[in-house]
């Protein structure tokens, strides 16, 4: 009884850890959409600590 827990055990957090992974990788790659989403939703609702700038005088990081 013990063992088979322990394999379900393991297998389910080997299946998390991929989950994960995958997640970081889909940040990475799609982080500078995701900014560019943010201070969009920022200037549309008129929060004003947000400047616009267009995209070609920002800072590349």
């Amino acid at each position: 009884m013990w063992e088979r827990a322990c394999s379900r055990r393991r297998c389910a957090s080997q299946d998390m850890c991929g989950l994960s992974h995958r997640f970081r990788e889909q940040a990475r790659s799609h982080r500078d959409c995701m900014g560019v989403r943010a201070i969009a939703f920022a200037c549309a609702s008129g929060h004003p600590d947000v400047e616009f700038r267009p995209l070609a005088q920002c800072p590349r990081p």
